[in-house]
């Protein structure tokens, strides 16, 4: 029979007292910083090994929004540029590409390397076969001499 938790317990990283729903003896702050901590120092080291890139998952601040925000500011830029004439076009693109490129982080995420490859193109899938495919490449067996067994290599001494 498992023996009931206490109450309360005393953190032994920090000294606060926290009601524990484990065995720990750690409260949940602590845990959790200790987690991040190590979870720190894992990325560092795939970074190290040059297993992780950095900005490679990251995600442009504005499709961090929700999808009806992002289409509310795009129909309003879209009817911004709608408004423009082919000078202030210009000139807004140029401003923009220049705010791209200069946003470090950004522009590794746009020319990462890889980008655009699927690792599934260079594998190909055998097709699943059929029970009927199976048992024809496996070769029937049912209605077999012995001759014929003995030939297809079933009559060793392996089968013994």
């Amino acid at each position: 029979m498992r023996k009931p938790l206490p109450e309360t317990r005393i953190c032994k990283l920090c000294g606060v007292e926290f009601k524990p729903k484990t065995k720990l003896f750690r409260c949940n702050d602590c845990v959790n910083a200790l987690a991040r901590k190590r979870n720190k120092e894992k990325m560092e080291e795939r970074m190290q090994r040059g297993d992780w890139v950095p900005y490679e998952e990251m995600v442009p601040e504005e499709m961090k929004l929700p999808a009806n925000e992002r289409e509310k500011n795009y129909r309003a830029l879209k009817n911004r540029i709608l408004l423009m004439n082919r000078e202030e076009y210009r000139d807004y693109l140029k401003n923009k590409l220049d705010e791209i490129i200069n946003n470090g982080p950004l522009w590794r995420y746009l020319t990462r390397e890889g980008l655009g490859d699927t690792p599934r193109k260079d594998v190909e899938k055998k097709p699943k076969l059929s029970k009927r495919d199976k048992l024809i490449q496996r070769g029937d067996t049912r209605n077999l001499s012995w001759d014929e067994w003995e030939r297809m290599g079933f009559g060793g001494d392996e089968d013994k």
